[in-house]
């Protein structure tokens, strides 16, 4: 048996849970007991996004580690984890909870956000490190140590 490329797994994977999110006109949709069916709007939705998405990923060959599984949590940030100090006084994760949004994505569709007091980490449209909630009594120097933590965070990340 030939092994698909990771695109090729991935259009195949999110083709199938539209198929399998959005089934026929009448057939029941969302929650059981929102008692919701697939209309003819949805129908066509769902028709559009299974053309679409070999256009919305990009190509295989970019260079980049689009594509590599990682495994997403969903709600990653300071209240889900329980951190010590080590010996060295610097902070260590020893716990992440809350895991029920948790799925293995490609690394494209992962979020890396991690929201801690009083600022969420993220990366910008270009994958850069950037912060967001940001206070509004927040100064220039504050704006630049959060600015720090992102990118020190996300170079972690980039390491996992």
């Amino acid at each position: 048996m030939a092994i698909a490329l990771a695109r090729d797994f991935w259009i195949a994977e999110f083709k199938s849970k539209i198929e399998a999110t959005i089934k026929n006109v009448g057939d029941m949709i969302g929650w059981d007991d929102d008692f919701e069916t697939v209309g003819p709007i949805a129908a066509a939705a769902k028709s559009s996004l299974l053309r679409a998405i070999p256009h919305i990923l990009p190509a295989e060959n970019s260079g980049r580690t689009f594509y590599q599984h990682v495994l997403e949590h969903g709600d990653f940030g300071i209240h889900n984890t329980s951190i010590v100090m080590d010996a060295n006084e610097q902070p260590l994760l020893t716990s992440l909870y809350d895991w029920e949004t948790g799925c293995i994505t490609p690394a494209i569709l992962s979020d890396p956000s991690v929201a801690v007091s009083p600022v969420d980490l993220i990366t910008d449209e270009n994958g850069e490190p950037a912060i967001t909630r940001v206070p509004e009594d927040s100064d220039a120097d504050d704006c630049a140590l959060y600015a720090t933590w992102a990118g020190h965070y996300i170079e972690v990340c980039q390491f996992l």
